[in-house]
């Protein structure tokens, strides 16, 4: 599993992500999936399946979906993946 996140690792993420458990199982890269060399990195083409979560810090529930929408255009142009 691949996490690609914009900001960087809090310490409890980088914390649990040094567990051996998911150490082996997680990759985090720092990027944003509106970017074409991220997706890359990410190896979104190669991806079963993509989840794009919002930032709970979002009040207004319309400002959350209106992030998340060019989120999922540029993951589906960058994949050339029907949703």
């Amino acid at each position: 599993m691949v996490l690609l996140s914009p900001i960087e690792l809090d310490t409890t993420m980088r914390m649990i992500l040094q567990v051996p458990i998911w150490a082996q199982r997680v990759i985090y890269i720092q990027g944003s999936c509106l970017k074409d060399a991220d997706l890359a990195r990410a190896r979104m083409n190669e991806a079963e399946a993509c989840f794009v979560l919002a930032a709970r810090n979002y009040c207004d529930k319309t400002a959350a979906v209106s992030v998340l929408i060019p989120a999922l255009i540029a993951i589906v142009i960058a994949t050339n993946q029907v949703i």
